[in-house]
Formats: structure tokens, C-alpha cells, sequence
């Protein structure tokens, strides 16, 4: 007897179940309906879809009452009902905006609800042509190394660089960077050159032993740097506070549309490939991602387009929700899906993509099939329809029939089918094109018998693998010989990166307008000979002849540097007691043995003044500052203070002035004895005294009170602080390492309290003494 209908989640949909009289719902229960359909349903969603509505208790239809019949009756009919979420669904799905009411009428006779069925059968392909004319050739024949990077950047982009490069130096420096179009193309030229070399420091290219005289005889080490962090695509101020928030990536934005340009300007074969691509960075970045399984799997993800040969089409670099703005309003789409949507805008229909389960859905193949787009990808198990994956075969039962078995089932529209295929282990793949035949024979190793095997491969499964490599030539082309020498800023990164996709991009141009020509593959150039004569080849066209450039050149205004004998100093303390040192009337803080910089340098004052300082001298120095020099404020009364360090009975380090004694809190830092003053000193590392705030005591000066202790042999000792002294006369004791040359003296009054020191400075560290039982002292060290 049937007595109550109970909603649960059904895959991904909200469907109802039948509930039989014993009162609980099995996990997974296949019920046999009158029309004599199985439906495979899960009941173990979430525990909020199991909380009834008031709606439901109340609706009469919840508890039903249904006729003995038997199993030839197929009459039974179930009364639509209004389907609502639980309370606890409708308050999360309300705050998220998605609550919804499914009104379920005239759809199934059953279960109100239409799944997409899926049937055992052949799949029939439809290849479709492409839309003609499809792409029209962007290159010459007779084009050149120049021509072919010229596609990707031009003078007048370039010319925006120099502009915004040379805006932003005199907003922040005070002085133009005098970057012109001859030195920016020289120093995309060395970084090419560089790139190609690949020296692991980038100082060696300068250096005497390891010279390059192509980057060294053309802009010397101190300029290139400067260009280096300084270039600049857009002027910070122009950007507003609204299209910062819309873009994380506004800072190199023209750069990025300027390749994309390019990119989507070069012929595209029908069957392309999407995957994902990451630019190496380690640095601080906001949308830095982890793609496991690649060569670099720490940096910025871009989602790319390429042809079979590796050549980049086009790319979107991802930051999170806003990836694709024009897709926002697109919720029935995932962020995958919306990634192959975007890349697909710029294709004309009868274009093939191949991509990987992270973008395969069966919503995104049927969107795609809308739009003319064939599309080809593994998918994984949870992705694939509830009815397809009643009928399809199972891992087990294919991997029992061998390798090269093949399964396949098909839509009941005939548009799209699912293919499993036995390799080492099960793949699947959906596609809306192809399927499992014309099969062939490939060779794969066996792990068992160790030796290669001939296996029958599925039509789909072949085009999949030989047009999913472009993905992988791209990603190895841009690793061939990339600019990545350590930098903290991912947008010099992205910089260098975009410069090496470029010149990637012109050489599978060259290629194949080689291979096209009949030129043999062994007497084509390499990627890396290619970008060493690219860059060569823009240096010598853009440098004048007899310009040489030094380090001490003129050349760089923005770093001047002077001799050492022009430059005065001093060494002075800081209020913290370390060491300024003061030039011009500017301080410079130590931060490693040789070098100082400027001591205003913050996070909201980029100042890069600094000086190099050896053994006494100033041997380089930038003494470009973006700020006036501070005023310092010294205290010339608390230098004048006469000080002692003294030591305590626990053995510390005592400053005593005036009588007043003063603990050490930190290493230039002391407190008063008595902290109930809070009167406080601060002292420079060599001892000279360098703030205070004044001496008020509220108590009398403090006195030392010795002990007597008595040790082996009935020999007393004087112990203060923690220092023991030995006895002249009964007034006057020396300190008991007189042998090792220490000199300290201490005089006592006639009731036994110290009445003053004789230089009070040890030479060694005080002893250490413990009480036995007998009432002597045994020393344990010191």
C-alpha cells in the first residue's frame, strides 16, 4: 500500500519519490513505475531538502490514498501539485535570491518532471562546414622576423608606454624618465637577447667576467633597471576608483587588449582547443591561483584558445566573479562555462573545440550546438545526466572486457552522445560531433606484461588527443626561454610575459610559412635563435653609432650619481639607538652591512634615495628624493648625562644614575627599578645616553646591602651583585678574579652596606654559587 509522496533531491533537480509504509527512505532504491521506466533516484542530498513547508503538511495532496490494483492497471495518475523548497531552503535560498516555486503540470504522468532521455545506439555524425569565407590571411609571405612582431605591438602603442612611463617618473620623482622610441625598442631588444642567454643573476650580463657586449655596449646596467620598474602602460591617476574595482588588471590593461588584438587576428583552423594556462608568479597578488598539474602551478591563470600547433588565438586572464563582464547577467552558466563561451564569440560557425572535464557540461554543449560550435571534452561522472548514467556501462564491467572496449549512448534528440572507452583505465567524453566511430588501432604500453599492445580507439577519442595538444605546445613554447628573472611586482611579470607570447606567436608564424615553402624541418631556426636574432636585430636598428652608455653616463638623469669626495656625512644616533646617516640634510637607515636607505620610505612615500657606504666612505649613492628633508629633534641635556653600568645580585645589567638604578627591558630601552616611576632612559648601542625623561624620584637613593657567605676551607667571601670579593682589609675588598686582572674594589660602611665602587666594571661574567645543607656555599660555575 502506498500511503504518502515525500519530495527529495533527484541528481540535480527537485522531483518527488513515493515513500513506502515502513516509514524510512532507502539510499538508493530503483522503483518499477507503471509505464515500465526505471528511474534511478539518490537520497542522500542535503538534510534541509527533508524539512517540510507548512504548505506541504496542510496540502491535502501530501498524504495520499491510492486503490489496490495490480501490476497490469496502468491507469494511475498522480494530481499535479504546487512543488515548494522546505522552510530552512526557501530562508537560504531567499538570502542567496533564487527562491523560487515550480509549478510541475502536464509533463510527466508520473513524476511531473521531463529528464533528458538517453538511449543505447549508434551515433550518427553531422559534420558541418565552415562559414565562408572563414579568415582572411593577415600576413605576407615575404614578411619578416620585424613584421611578424609587429602584429603585436606597434609604434604608436609604444608610444602610449613611453608617455604614461615618463607622466608617472615626474609625478613621483620630480623629473622625467626622457624615455624615447629608440631606447624602449633597445630594451625590449636586451630583454629578448637576455631571455635567450639566460644568465641566472641579471647583474652578469654587466659584469667583466661574464660580459655581453650587445646588452652591456648599449645601455648600462643602473638605466636598465630604472626602465625596468619604471615602465608604465597607464597613468594611475587617470583611472578612476569605479574602474578599478571592475578590473584588478587595470594596471596593464592596454597591454593586455593590444596582444588580444593580435592574437585574434591569425588563421584558425576548424578544430581548435581551450584549456588553462598559468604565468609563474610567487609574488603578493591578489588573484593569484594553484592549477595542480602544470609545469608552474603557482600564479595568474588565463583561460587560452589555440590552434593544434600551439598558436595562441586568444586568452582572458581570470580574476575571480568578474573574469567576464559581459557574461555577468549569464547566471545559468558556471565561470568554465562562460570561459569557453567568451573565447568562442570571435568564431564563425562549423569551428570543433576540445577542452578538458573542468569546462564539459551538457548544458554548454547544447548552447554551443546553438550557436553553429561542434565541442568535443572528458567529462567526469557527476556531470553526466542521472539517465545516461543508469545505462551506461560500469568501470568494472568495462575494464573486464579489455583494453579498447568501447560503450556509447546517445540523446533522444540524436544531437549529443556519451562515450566511454577503456584505456589503463576508463575515460569518458561528451560530444555533439562525434562518437565512437570510424574506430582505429593505436599502440599503448601495457603496465602488466610491459610491452606495447594494439588496442581499437574510438574516432572521438583520436581527434580529442591530437588537437588537445595545443594547449600543451603553447604552454611549453612560453617555457622555452621566458624572461622571468625575480621581480616582486606581478606586473612586471605579466609584462615580460605578454613580450614572450608575442615573439612564441611570430616564430609558429615563421614556422609555418617555412614548412609552407618546402624549407626542411632541421634547417628551420629555433624559438631560441629566433628571439636572440629578434632582439639583436631591434638594438642595432634603434642605436645610434658611437653611443655608448657607462654607469656613470649621463644618460640617466633619474639616478644621478655622485663621487664620494662630493658628498659630507655623519653618523648619528636615533631615537631607537640605531644608527642615521645624515647627508644633505637627509637620513638614510642601515639595512644591510654596505647599504642605506633613505629613512622616509614607506608605503605611502616611495622614495628610492640610497647609499652605498664601505669602510668609511661613501662609494654610490641616489640622492633623488621625493620630500623635503625632515626636521630631527635632538636632545642635547640627556647626551651630557654622567651613567654606570652596574650588576645586580641576580647577575643583570643595572644602569645606575645619579645613585638611581635602571633594569634593561630591550636592547636599548631601560626602566626604572622602581616601576611604579615609570621613569625611562634610552640608550645607543655603543652606551652614549640619548633621551630621557627626566629624573623626579619619589624615593631616596638606592643602597647595596652585601651577604657574607661562607665557603670551603672557612673562607668568607663578599657577594654583591652577584659578584664575590675577597678581603683586604675589613673595610676594603677586591674582587675575587683580582688574578684574571679584573680591578673592581668595593668599600664598606661600618654597618655593612656599600658605601662606594672602585671601578665597579668586571671582566667576567659573576659566579654562580649554591647553599648546601651544611650552611656553606659550593661554586657551580664562574
Amino acid at each position: 500500500m502506498l500511503t504518502r509522496v515525500s519530495k527529495i533531491r533527484v541528481g540535480t533537480s527537485i522531483g518527488w519519490i513515493i515513500r513506502r509504509t515502513h516509514g524510512h527512505t532507502p539510499k538508493s532504491r530503483e522503483i518499477v513505475i507503471p509505464d515500465d521506466k526505471v528511474v534511478q533516484y539518490l537520497a542522500e542530498s542535503e538534510g534541509e531538502d527533508f524539512i517540510h513547508s507548512d504548505s506541504d503538511m496542510e496540502n491535502p495532496a501530501f498524504t495520499m490514498k491510492c486503490d489496490d490494483h495490480d501490476e497490469s492497471d496502468s491507469s494511475d495518475t498522480i494530481e499535479t501539485i504546487q512543488v515548494t523548497r522546505g522552510r530552512a531552503r526557501n530562508r537560504s535560498s531567499k538570502a542567496r535570491g533564487r527562491r523560487r516555486q515550480l509549478s510541475l503540470q502536464n509533463v510527466s504522468p508520473i513524476y511531473n518532471i521531463t529528464p533528458a532521455e538517453w538511449i543505447d545506439k549508434n551515433f550518427v555524425v553531422t559534420e558541418n562546414a565552415m562559414s565562408e569565407p572563414p579568415y582572411i590571411q593577415n600576413f605576407d609571405d615575404n614578411f619578416d622576423k620585424f613584421l611578424f612582431l609587429g602584429q603585436y605591438l606597434d609604434d604608436s602603442f609604444l608610444e602610449q608606454i613611453i608617455k604614461y612611463s615618463n607622466q608617472t617618473s615626474v609625478t613621483l620623482h620630480g623629473q622625467s624618465l626622457n624615455l624615447d622610441l629608440n631606447e624602449l625598442y633597445v630594451y625590449i631588444g636586451i630583454t629578448f637577447v637576455m631571455a635567450a642567454l639566460n644568465y641566472p643573476w641579471l647583474r652578469m650580463y654587466w659584469e667583466t667576467k661574464w660580459r655581453v657586449p650587445i646588452i652591456a655596449d648599449n645601455m648600462s646596467r643602473n638605466r636598465f633597471t630604472a626602465l625596468r620598474r619604471s615602465i608604465k602602460v597607464v597613468f594611475d591617476e587617470d583611472i578612476t576608483e569605479e574602474t578599478r574595482k571592475k578590473d584588478k588588471l587595470w594596471k596593464v590593461r592596454p597591454l593586455i587588449e593590444r596582444i588580444q588584438q593580435g592574437c585574434r587576428l591569425q588563421g584558425k583552423e576548424k578544430r581548435l582547443s581551450i584549456g588553462e594556462m598559468i604565468i609563474p608568479f610567487r609574488g603578493s597578488c591578489g588573484i593569484k591561483q594553484y592549477c595542480p598539474g602544470k609545469l608552474n602551478p603557482v600564479g595568474l591563470k588565463a583561460f587560452v584558445l589555440t590552434n593544434p600547433n600551439g598558436l595562441i588565438l586568444d586568452f582572458q586572464i581570470y580574476q575571480g566573479n568578474i573574469t567576464f563582464p559581459k557574461l555577468l547577467e549569464a547566471s545559468e552558466f558556471s565561470l568554465s562555462e562562460k570561459a569557453v563561451l567568451f573565447l568562442s564569440n570571435s568564431l564563425v560557425p562549423g569551428h570543433v573545440l576540445y577542452f578538458n572535464q573542468y569546462f564539459t557540461t551538457v548544458n554548454l554543449a547544447k548552447e554551443l550546438l546553438v550557436r553553429g560550435i561542434m565541442c568535443t571534452g572528458t567529462i567526469v561522472k557527476n556531470r553526466i545526466p542521472a539517465s545516461a548514467r543508469a545505462i551506461l556501462i560500469k568501470d568494472e564491467e568495462l575494464i573486464r572486457r579489455g583494453s579498447g572496449s568501447v560503450h556509447t549512448v546517445v540523446c533522444e534528440d540524436g544531437t549529443t552522445a556519451i562515450t566511454k572507452w577503456n584505456d589503463n583505465k576508463p575515460i569518458t567524453l561528451l560530444s555533439n560531433i562525434e562518437a565512437k566511430e570510424p574506430m582505429d588501432v593505436c599502440q599503448l604500453w601495457c603496465q602488466r606484461t610491459k610491452r606495447y599492445i594494439s588496442v581499437n580507439r574510438p574516432a572521438v577519442v583520436r581527434n580529442y588527443t591530437t588537437t588537445m595538444r595545443g594547449i600543451n605546445l603553447a604552454e611549453r613554447m612560453l617555457s622555452v626561454c621566458p624572461n622571468r628573472y625575480r621581480t616582486k611586482k606581478w606586473t612586471q611579470r605579466l609584462f615580460s610575459h605578454m613580450l614572450d607570447l608575442a615573439v612564441s606567436n611570430s616564430w609558429l608564424q615563421y614556422k609555418r610559412r617555412e614548412i609552407k615553402k618546402g624549407v626542411a624541418l632541421s634547417k628551420i631556426q629555433q624559438l631560441r635563435s629566433f628571439k636572440m636574432e629578434l632582439g639583436e636585430g631591434l638594438i642595432e636598428m634603434h642605436t645610434t653609432v658611437g653611443e655608448v652608455a657607462s654607469d656613470s653616463a649621463d644618460l640617466e638623469p633619474e639616478i644621478p650619481l655622485k663621487r664620494k669626495k662630493d658628498l659630507k656625512y655623519e653618523l648619528i644616533p636615533s631615537q631607537r639607538g640605531n644608527q642615521l646617516l645624515v647627508s644633505e640634510g637627509f637620513a638614510y637607515t642601515q639595512v644591510r652591512p654596505d647599504y642605506w636607505r633613505c629613512s622616509s620610505k614607506s608605503k605611502n612615500v616611495k622614495c628610492n634615495a640610497m647609499i652605498r657606504f664601505k669602510n668609511g666612505r661613501i662609494v654610490r649613492s641616489n640622492t633623488n628624493h621625493c620630500h623635503p628633508p625632515r626636521k630631527r629633534k635632538e636632545n642635547s641635556e640627556a647626551l651630557e648625562i654622567k651613567y654606570e653600568i652596574g650588576i645586580s645580585q641576580r647577575g643583570r645589567r643595572l644602569l645606575l644614575i645619579d645613585g638611581y638604578a635602571f633594569s634593561q627591558i630591550r636592547k636599548c630601552y631601560w626602566i626604572c627599578s622602581n616601576f611604579i616611576n615609570f621613569e625611562f632612559v634610552k640608550s645607543e648601542k655603543g652606551g652614549d645616553l640619548l633621551i630621557s625623561n627626566g629624573f623626579t624620584f619619589s624615593r631616596c637613593n638606592p643602597s647595596y646591602h652585601p651577604q657574607f657567605i661562607n665557603i670551603q676551607g672557612s673562607k668568607q667571601l663578599l657577594m654583591v651583585q652577584g659578584f664575590t670579593f675577597a678581603k683586604i682589609t675589613a673595610r676594603h675588598w677586591y674582587c675575587s678574579k683580582k688574578a684574571k686582572g679584573c680591578k673592581a674594589r668595593v668599600f664598606l660602611n661600618s654597618d655593612g652596606t656599600v658605601v662606594d665602587f672602585c671601578d665597579n666594571t668586571h671582566n667576567h661574567d659573576p659566579p654562580v654559587y649554591k647553599k648546601c645543607s651544611t650552611g656553606q656555599y659550593v661554586k657551580l660555575s664562574g
